[in-house]
């Protein structure tokens, strides 16, 4: 489905082809300046920033990672881009009959001297993030999922309540699999540490 290639100078990307136009002509751009061209940064980290807007004709989330210090950039050329982990742990998930945002590109973006690993996700429409207090019901609805979640060995590295979005009927949906790592059928002390 990331069948559409994008080179845009240093900045590379794969894409699904709604949203390739539009992302091409983000990346023609520094992250920096992406908030002039149509995006809204909603979060900034030590090692990521998240950006909201339209692609196209798709609301989508932009997450950019950082890697300033020498272990995430260490970590990265092990492991690979963080963009392209998550996008791949997001389709993994998918195929496991998890319930997840919608992986709908992955590459590197230019930030000055610096290529920033990227995910694109589409906008679950009318979901708000997991947070205490939760309902009952949430509450039961993300147990249950979690409990799939290791069920397939699937074990998320860096879970908590901002991994999950609820959706207008308190159906938990996963994002932020960055971390996720396949484990085989867990142990009872892996589902305890879980």
């Amino acid at each position: 489905p990331h069948s559409v290639a994008l080179q845009c100078g240093r900045a590379v990307a794969k894409t699904v082809a709604p949203i390739a136009q539009a992302l091409s002509d983000l990346l023609r751009h520094d992250v920096a300046s992406w908030e002039s061209h149509g995006l809204r940064r909603t979060k900034e980290r030590t090692v990521r920033s998240v950006f909201t807007g339209v692609l196209g004709s798709v609301p989508v989330y932009i997450k950019v990672f950082r890697a300033d210090k020498f272990a995430d950039r260490a970590r990265d050329a092990m492991r690979g881009p963080r963009g392209e982990r998550e996008l791949q742990n997001l389709l993994l998930a998918k195929t496991l009959d998890l319930p997840v945002v919608e992986p709908l590109a992955s590459g590197l973006a230019c930030d000055g001297e610096q290529q920033r690993s990227f995910v694109v996700t589409r906008t679950v429409p009318g979901a708000r993030p997991f947070s205490w207090p939760a309902t009952v019901r949430a509450q039961q609805l993300v147990g249950a999922l979690l409990a799939r979640v290791h069920a397939r060995g699937l074990l998320p590295g860096d879970l908590h309540p901002g991994s999950l979005l609820l959706e207008a009927s308190e159906q938990p949906c996963l994002l932020d699999l960055t971390s996720l790592r396949r484990v085989g059928e867990p142990s009872l002390q892996i589902r305890a540490r879980a």
